[in-house]
């Protein structure tokens, strides 16, 4: 193991090794959700589907926005690319 290496990727990966957030990610790359619809989706708390969309948007690969009262997650950055994708992709590529 190589000691003292950060990434811009690290965050990525440490969010993808939870398979929950894996298929957040699947079925948001489809179409943006509320925050209550994936709640439904996935058979989770309110306050749990929360943390999850903070750990994922703390590690940049979905956006949230308030729309109303309703809370909307997507995986369209600015410009329509796709978040946290490019410090992964380097990482493998190298």
């Amino acid at each position: 193991m190589i000691q003292g290496t950060q990434t811009t990727a690290a965050p990525a990966f440490g969010v993808l090794s939870d398979a929950t957030r894996r298929g957040m990610l699947e079925h948001l790359g489809r179409a943006d959700a509320s925050i209550s619809a994936l709640t439904q989706r996935f058979d989770m708390t309110l306050t749990g589907m929360k943390q999850t969309v903070n750990v994922l948007e703390q590690a940049g690969l979905v956006a949230t926005e308030t729309v109303g009262r309703a809370g909307r997650v997507g995986r369209g950055g600015r410009g329509g690319r796709p978040l946290g994708t490019t410090g992964a992709s380097r990482w493998i590529c190298r």
